[in-house]
């Protein structure tokens, strides 16, 4: 058996030498760089069989970002000198004074205002112009080649190309080849994975409401940072913490019970402008078709019916069309007068009899209709508070009857919200609702009371808190306006002192407003979102181990999650390897540029509505549609380009932005249809070519042009960019990014090069084309005279078959007349001199990085979209 498998590795070493064969002298450097590689992977093979250490480190991350990027290394030691300078070990500089790409000189790829910020930021007379650029030369002699000070103080600096070539070197190594794709899941099969736990809480959809058009930026913000977290190999947890408790699921719950006998749910509808205010929904059995399979389609969705409902429906101020406003007051007054004509007894036969299998197959468009009209009985009407808080005590009490209607309002909420879901291909979202959450609240406020920080007051249970005057603390998580760290401090937790009790004993409420902000934590029977939110972090921290909690929720409840990290480390519910984070986004504006509600009984925006209009238009369309690129698309990808349209939407602008529903509810983002073209015509230029291995290239000595050296440093910032992400949340950086670097690169595909590349050279023919040149320079090892040696025979038409090919093709052509060479006047004049072979090279090993280049572009474009949930259609 070793005899066999002896031969068959020879064998193997035989069939790959013959494939990579020259009739250079590079052939032999080939050779030998082979059976370096084989050594290579035979030592890698050996060390992946020795036994694992018991004490082996955290798995780190397969991107060593921070200790092998040029952006972060260079940025560090950039800041690290002004540290040195300013004399002062936690100075940082301001953003601005950090690489950016030089637009002026071209052979400098990058520049920095340092220099210009010392000098004004320090009074004293230094030589900081010289003390930077020693300090650079000393520190970054590897990585910088050549620094040049303008006049205006600005520094310039040139990289060494061997760096630059390194680095573009190992990620291609890392993301492009076969060999290494393959290591890296063995790699995950077998390392144990011991990495930090980050858990994301977004899309929290309230139980018995449509998911509305403000639901979607949470959903798809928490998503893709979910998948940012997961590209670097954390431990990644989402969960949805939906409202399904208290007074909103209360109100239904009061709604159905109290009206039990005599309700006909075949006449509620979403619409309240369709219902009169006449009773006939108690009377007739005649039934209205509901609402959203009615929908007056139209591609360009007319919002300004919906903004005069809202309008007009329950607003104090007189709306343009009063008669409407008139009904919907007649029909709340009509809802009240039933409600006044009950006593507390009814109430209790009602839910005596009450049988919720009546209810069993409720759409969730009466359910919500039914919301909206309860809740605003219930701001009116002190029976019906009355009521309500009856039913609160039956949920609480786990009743059995309640527990099961509240089964049915949940169950067909989260039956269209997973539809949603689906459809914009959101997966592995475990939904964990303020039900699960509830049954923790009690070790939260006991913890409260050990701290004496709870006091009672009228059947409440409160806390004190005392904002705090935040300071210039440095700190990378509050850089930014929108976003909260639970390492800030906020608020002050107040202690109940003999003074405050005294306070407390006299119902003194007034004096305490004044000098605290009071947080309810129990009223009454009901938990508050304050004290759920505490339980639900003392559960996250304790059972599922969450080192980082990120919330994703809007601008509106900055104020809340302030008090909660503040409460939650005062009461050491987080220790110092948890931080919580509060991403808050902004609103999603209707066209009056207030934020979309959903509380008032009008027609709003929900997700379900888009996506059906945007359906009805695709099947009422031509078989192709014209986008705003002029191009035309089959329609059986038009959903697909629809719904990632929307989500680039959201995704495509800064998180704290706040948005106009006009500018989501469009046919298609030009953004993302430019890049998905780009993308496909790239795809079908390159053809098989980028399917093939160039490694080969990254052994040459040779001049890179400067336009695809700074194409090479856009590529390789790939990485640094979503390192970003991790620290900054700002998804958008990666559209952006993309989106520019789509530009970039198809700047080259219309310079022609790699079709004609495509086409002249075919499969695996480069090497074969530098052959040729070294032929033509006289480098050949072999005896092209020897007519007796078949072999040598056979290479030499060989070559001199591929030569004629090649001096007949547009793209050598193209090399010519962009280069003017001279040539000889004999049968070849259209190939250059011996003296000139090696700039023809130099020429096409540059095109073959261009290759790699575009190569590398395709597999990025493919990692966003992933990373941002967006759909990668191939038209060709």
């Amino acid at each position: 058996m070793l005899r066999v498998a002896l031969i068959i590795i020879v064998y193997c070493f035989y069939l790959k030498l013959f494939e990579f064969k020259k009739i250079t002298k590079n052939s032999a450097n080939n050779f030998f760089f082979l059976i370096h590689k084989r050594i290579y992977n035979v030592n890698v093979l050996f060390k992946n069989s020795q036994k694992k250490s018991s004490e082996k480190l955290v798995k780190q991350n397969l991107y060593n970002l921070k200790d092998d990027n040029i952006y972060t290394f260079l940025n560090k030691e950039i800041n690290n000198i002004g540290k040195k300078i300013v004399e002062d070990s936690t100075f940082s500089l301001p953003k601005y004074c950090f690489l950016e790409e030089n637009k002026i000189y071209d052979n400098f790829e990058y520049q920095t205002s340092i220099i210009v910020f010392l000098e004004n930021y320090i009074k004293i007379k230094k030589d900081i112009r010289k003390d930077v650029i020693e300090y650079l030369k000393r520190k970054c002699l590897d990585v910088i080649e050549m620094l040049h000070l303008s006049s205006n103080g600005i520094l310039n600096i040139k990289l060494r190309d061997k760096y630059i070539f390194e680095k573009f070197f190992t990620f291609y190594k890392l993301h492009l080849t076969k060999d290494n794709s393959e290591k890296k899941k063995k790699k995950k099969e077998k390392e144990p994975i011991k990495k930090n736990v980050v858990l994301l809480d977004f899309c929290g959809v309230n139980m018995g409401k449509y998911m509305h058009l403000g639901h979607l930026k949470s959903l798809f913000l928490g998503y893709a940072l979910s998948n940012v977290f997961k590209f670097f190999n954390y431990s990644v947890k989402k969960r949805s913490h939906i409202g399904d408790w208290n007074v909103n699921i209360a109100l239904i719950i009061t709604f159905l019970i109290l009206f039990y006998n005599n309700i006909n749910l075949d006449l509620f509808n979403s619409n309240l402008n369709e219902l009169k205010g006449n009773g006939k929904m108690f009377e007739t059995n005649d039934k209205v078709k509901e609402t959203d399979e009615n929908i007056n389609i139209s591609f360009s969705y007319n919002l300004s019916n919906n903004e005069e409902k809202e309008e007009n429906i329950f607003n104090n101020s007189v709306g343009k069309k009063k008669t409407k406003k008139i009904e919907n007051d007649g029909i709340i007054q009509h809802w009240l007068g039933i409600v006044n004509d009950t006593r507390e007894q009814l109430f209790y036969n009602n839910y005596k009899y009450f049988d919720t299998e009546k209810f069993s197959h409720i759409s969730l468009h009466k359910i919500e209709y039914i919301y909206k009209l309860s809740k605003k009985i219930y701001s009116i009407s002190d029976l019906f508070k009355k009521y309500t808080k009856i039913s609160l005590k039956l949920m609480y009490k786990n009743d059995k009857k309640i527990i099961n209607i509240w089964n049915i309002i949940c169950s067909n909420t989260k039956k269209e919200n997973k539809e949603i879901f689906k459809k914009f291909n959101i997966k592995k979202l475990i939904e964990k609702g303020e039900r699960f959450y509830v049954k923790y609240v009690p070790k939260i406020l006991q913890k409260m009371k050990d701290a004496n920080i709870l006091f009672e007051f009228k059947n409440k249970f409160c806390v004190l808190l005392k904002k705090k005057v935040i300071g210039n603390k440095n700190n990378s998580n509050n850089s930014s306006k929108n976003i909260l760290s639970s390492n800030d401090e906020y608020y002050d937790i107040i202690k109940i002192s003999d003074e405050i009790n005294e306070y407390i004993k006299k119902k003194d409420i007034d004096f305490l407003k004044k000098k605290f902000t009071i947080l309810t934590l129990k009223n009454d029977v009901a938990y508050t979102y304050a004290a759920i939110d505490l339980s639900a972090l003392y559960y996250r921290v304790n059972f599922e181990k969450a080192n980082k909690i990120i919330y994703v929720v809007d601008e509106n409840q900055r104020k809340h999650f302030m008090q909660v990290f503040s409460i939650g480390k005062y009461i050491n519910l987080l220790s110092n390897n948890n931080e919580c984070i509060c991403l808050n986004y902004g609103y999603v504006l209707n066209e009056k540029k207030k934020k979309i509600q959903t509380k008032d009984i009008s027609n709003n925006i929900f997700v379900k509505d888009i996506l059906k209009i945007y359906k009805s238009t695709n099947e009422n369309a031509s078989t192709k549609y014209k986008c705003n690129s002029q191009k035309y698309y089959m329609q059986k990808y038009y959903e697909e380009l629809i719904r990632s349209s929307i989500i680039y939407s959201y995704i495509s602008v800064k998180n704290c932005k706040r948005q106009l529903i006009n500018n989501i509810i469009k046919e298609f983002h030009s953004e993302y249809i430019y890049i998905i073209e780009k993308y496909n015509e790239i795809l079908l230029s390159l053809g098989k070519l980028k399917n093939y291995d160039y490694s080969f290239i990254f052994k040459k000595k040779f001049n890179i042009e400067i336009n695809l050296k700074k194409l090479i440093l856009d590529i390789i910032k790939f990485n640094y960019i979503i390192e970003e992400v991790v620290h900054s949340y700002n998804i958008e950086k990666l559209c952006s990014y993309l989106f520019n670097l789509t530009q970039k690169i198809y700047n080259l595909i219309q310079k022609g090069f790699i079709k004609n590349i495509n086409s002249v050279l075919g499969e695996k023919n480069f090497d074969k084309f530098i052959e040729i040149l070294n032929y033509e320079k006289g480098e050949s090892i072999i005896n092209l005279d020897d007519n007796n040696n078949k072999n040598n025979l056979e290479k030499k038409r060989e070559v001199l078959r591929n030569l004629d090919k090649i001096k007949k093709s547009d793209f050598f052509l193209k090399y010519i007349k962009n280069f003017e060479h001279s040539y000889n006047d004999d049968e070849n004049k259209y190939f250059p001199k011996e003296k000139e072979s090696e700039k023809m090279e130099t020429y096409i090993l540059n095109r073959i990085l261009e290759l790699i280049i575009m190569k590398s572009y395709l597999f990025i474009v493919s990692k966003i979209f992933n990373i941002i949930n967006l759909r990668l259609i191939n038209f060709y």
